[in-house]
């Protein structure tokens, strides 16, 4: 039965069964980081004085797109995020499970959204994480204040 499940969401999500990704819920976090990237908006194109351009809800830039490419032998670019929320989440999520782990909190993963695959080593994305955090706790309130 689990292997069915497993074979039906690597189907539906264009994942190949052999390929080793960790399947998580990442829906809470991954609005958390659209809301701090991009306060929700879809055609945002940022970091325009860099080579790589940052695009869409979620700012994707070429070098993730180049590790999911690698990875799923996909050609993604980052440009394609522009507009296409479902797209951008798509590859934040294939790299959150890339450079995650079973043992990742979401600390460890908004930080590796904000600076790479060591980015949870790094002292610059402390301040990313603590937005992140706040939009999470917000969220958690509403949600509270709902029921």
């Amino acid at each position: 039965m689990k292997m069915t499940i497993l074979f039906v969401i690597c189907l539906v999500s264009g994942l190949k069964a052999d390929e080793s990704v960790k399947l998580i819920d990442y829906n809470q976090l991954i609005d958390a980081l659209i809301a701090v990237e991009s306060g929700g908006d879809d055609n945002v194109v940022g970091d325009k004085k860099l080579r790589n351009k940052a695009y869409g809800c979620l700012q994707i830039r070429q070098p993730v797109c180049d590790d999911i490419n690698r990875r799923f032998n996909t050609k993604h670019r980052a440009e394609d995020c522009l507009g296409d929320r479902n797209l951008s989440i798509e590859i934040c999520k294939k790299y959150l499970s890339m450079w995650g782990d079973e043992k990742s909190t979401d600390e460890k993963l908004a930080r590796i959204w904000n600076g790479g695959p060591k980015g949870f080593n790094k002292k610059s994305t402390e301040v990313y994480w603590a937005k992140v955090q706040k939009v999470l706790e917000m969220k958690e309130r509403e949600k509270i204040n709902k029921e």
